[in-house]
């Protein structure tokens, strides 16, 4: 029996992989309860089959694998490192999970259920293949083979998996680590894989925003990170992913973006998600594309916002908009921080007074202010205090979905359609410094840090209301007034800049008499 054995060892050692798979490859249907031969699916549009899969992880040193769900990259790794585990004696392969519960799901339904069709393999009419032990201890799970070879599941916070030296290293959906786990697990292992002339890694994920697999698989896509191959299988890999099915499938995603993430036609889809800055196309410097000296033109619609804060500054934005051209214009801003509601809307009246005074400001056309200012709970409401101390009825905003209205704010910068004066240090400080949550424990919605934000909530609730101030099918101005309107701006410009420099006269004066 025993000289049974090591013939039979040394047979499939002289395997190939994909020989390996063809020999013995089985996958279980739960459905019929029974094994079935494993087919690997072929590729498309260009793009690898499994089977191509398979060659490239056992020839690569580092497999960087970046797909969509449910496509068997996690089955063909779980093969090979029990291909590795029967073909090179007292080998050590390691499955890296988040949690031990999921590396040892790995260990059970990626590998023990392939050896358990393998295993069905008889060497002789009635002598089977020796089964492996199985060790389910509290911080590992473990599967130790005959021939001294073990594939062992641990989490990733395993401050001992750190110091090992293995044979094959796995990480399993390795978007799921935490940024501090995943960037000490690959500095540690990394020097033991490269040490070893045999060792090799497989990496395996799908993408999600603000994690350390996505940062790594930027730039391995970039060419920053070399001697890594990047394996990506696209979701119509599986063949029941038919255009139909794509179509029904998105609809029951709210968030097109997450869904175009989760499954994937080409590698750029598994990034569309938000992480980093919330507006990276956003200048701050003076004269550039977004801030710039705002020359006030009363024949725009006066526009003001507020946002009461609680927790952050009150924040009121003084803006004119040009509805032709769709531009919004941020020409002031006022913040109270720390000051009682009194003392805000006293603020607010000076502020409005000073435009009025000196500018010959017309009283604001449009007066949005933050849904929650209307909240009644037996006493005055903000607006109602507000309202009274310094006689301006706001209008409640619309409450737009956050990441809708941060698009909406985000095309507008895109476009060039929205332009801030120097003056909004604060505005200017809060639209450059947002950014997206950078923790991929969260939940699958998509929201900013929450910082202070309060200027650009107030542009979230303007821009939702100028949505439907600008009529879809509006017709072009003639060419009349076009020059009109031409005219209107050039002198407002020459006016108010002799405002400006002397005290004196207004924006509007050329309009008189």
């Amino acid at each position: 029996m025993k000289n049974l054995v090591v013939k039979f060892q040394e047979w499939i050692s002289l395997m190939s992989f994909s020989q390996f798979h063809a020999f013995c490859g089985m996958l279980w249907d739960p459905k019929i309860k029974s094994f079935l031969k494993w087919d690997y699916w072929p590729g498309v549009r260009g793009y690898l089959g499994q089977e191509e899969v398979a060659a490239a992880i056992a020839a690569s040193k580092i497999s960087w694998m970046l797909k969509a769900r449910q496509l068997g990259l996690s089955e063909i790794a779980g093969f090979y490192a029990m291909f590795i585990a029967l073909t090179e004696p007292k080998s050590e392969t390691i499955i890296i999970s988040k949690k031990l519960q999921d590396s040892k799901y790995f260990l059970k339904r990626r590998v023990l259920y392939k050896l358990h069709a393998a295993y069905a393999l008889e060497l002789e009419p009635g002598k089977k293949f020796p089964w492996p032990s199985f060790e389910d201890n509290t911080d590992t799970g473990k599967i130790i083979f005959e021939n001294g070879s073990i594939i062992e599941a641990v989490s990733s916070d395993n401050e001992e998996t750190r110091s090992r030296t293995p044979r094959l290293v796995i990480l399993d959906e390795a978007r799921s680590f935490s940024n501090k786990d995943a960037e000490e697990l690959w500095s540690a292992i990394l020097p033991a894989i490269e040490s070893n002339e045999m060792a090799q890694l497989i990496s395996i994920s799908s993408a999600r925003f603000g994690t350390w697999f996505n940062e790594m698989s930027k730039q391995i896509l970039a060419g920053d990170l070399k001697g890594i191959n990047l394996i990506f299988l696209p979701d119509d890999t599986h063949p029941l992913r038919t255009p139909a099915w794509r179509s029904e499938a998105r609809k029951k995603w709210p968030n097109q973006a997450l869904f175009m993430q989760e499954h994937p036609m080409k590698p750029e889809d598994c990034f569309v998600s938000r992480e980093g800055a919330v507006f990276p196309q956003f200048n701050p410097k003076p004269g550039g594309r977004h801030v710039e000296p705002v020359t006030l033109n009363w024949s725009y619609r006066y526009i003001i916002g507020y946002d009461h804060g609680r927790q952050h500054p009150a924040v009121l934005l003084l803006c004119i908009y040009d509805r032709y051209e769709n531009h919004l214009y941020i020409f002031d801003e006022l913040f109270c921080r720390g000051k009682e509601l009194p003392e805000v809307a006293y603020a607010i009246r000076e502020k409005l007074a000073f435009y009025s005074k000196n500018h010959n400001a017309p009283p604001p056309q449009l007066k949005i202010a933050d849904r929650a200012c209307f909240a009644q709970d037996g006493r005055k409401s903000v607006s109602d205090v507000l309202r009274d101390l310094t006689g301006i009825t706001f209008k409640p905003s619309i409450k737009p979905d956050v990441v809708d209205s941060l698009d909406s704010l985000s095309a507008r910068l895109s476009n060039n359609l929205l332009t801030i004066d120097p003056r909004c240090e604060n505005t200017i400080r809060q639209i450059q410094e947002l950014s997206w949550k950078n923790d991929p424990t969260e939940s699958k919605r998509e929201r900013p840090v929450d910082i202070e934000d309060d200027a650009v909530d107030v542009l979230r609730y303007i821009c939702a209301e100028l949505r439907g101030a600008v009529p879809k099918k509006e017709e072009p101005p003639s060419l009349l007034e076009v020059l009109d309107r031409k005219l209107a701006r050039k002198h407002g410009r020459q006016e108010f800049r002799v405002g400006r420099s002397s005290g004196l006269g207004n924006a509007n004066d050329w309009m008189k008499g």
